[in-house]
């Protein structure tokens, strides 16, 4: 299996600095996922719906570049459980 990740942060990093479309269109698809989650985060009571938007995102972000790394679907589709003792 090859895991290539986030198809929009694929394209970030092969257009830096010279495909300004690309930078904008990923900006906004990134944005609009923060605001959905900030949207989530507000409906279920947070106390600052805002900063727990923008770490579920940075988590999301994270488990999808760690498919990348190891090359499996894992870190986004498995659920972490705490170590057995």
């Amino acid at each position: 299996m090859t895991n290539r990740g986030c198809p929009l942060h694929n394209a970030a990093v092969e257009a830096a600095g010279h495909m300004t479309d690309v930078h904008e269109l990923v900006h906004h698809h990134k944005s609009g996922i923060t605001e959905q989650l900030t949207g989530i985060a507000a409906r279920a009571g947070a106390a600052n719906p805002g900063q727990l938007g923008r770490q579920l995102n940075v988590l999301l972000e994270g488990a999808t570049a760690l498919q990348t790394s190891l090359d499996s679907p894992a870190p986004a589709t498995t659920p972490s459980r705490p170590p057995a003792h």
